[in-house]
């Protein structure tokens, strides 16, 4: 369960997710790329809810899965 979390990363940034084995990581991008709905709260992106539609993520995962 992800809980509580914030963050923010202006345009042209970098960023990543750190922590140990099951701390959330791969949860959470899930649901920025739209992979997984959150139970509860939401995702804004550029300050508008986020749309699965509107593909603005770029992700590479360790090990390339293809989902369907």
């Amino acid at each position: 369960m992800i809980k509580d979390i914030g963050f923010q990363i202006q345009q042209g940034e970098c960023s990543a997710l750190l922590g140990p084995n099951g701390a959330g990581k791969t949860t959470i991008i899930k649901m920025l790329i739209g992979i997984t709905k959150p139970s509860a709260g939401q995702i804004l992106f550029q300050g508008e809810r986020h749309d699965r539609k509107r593909p603005f993520i770029g992700y590479l995962p360790q090990h390339p899965i293809f989902y369907s």
